[in-house]
Order: structure tokens, then sequence, then C-alpha cells
């Protein structure tokens, strides 16, 4: 869940695909 996480903080910086 850590992954997803970090991947939705990322998304929120539009760079998670």
């Amino acid at each position: 869940l850590s992954e997803i996480l970090s991947c939705f903080e990322i998304l929120l910086g539009t760079l998670c695909m």
C-alpha cells in the first residue's frame, strides 16, 4: 500500500502511470 500511496502523491503532481 505504501507504493500506492507514493504513486498517489506523485499522481497529485501528475507523473504516475
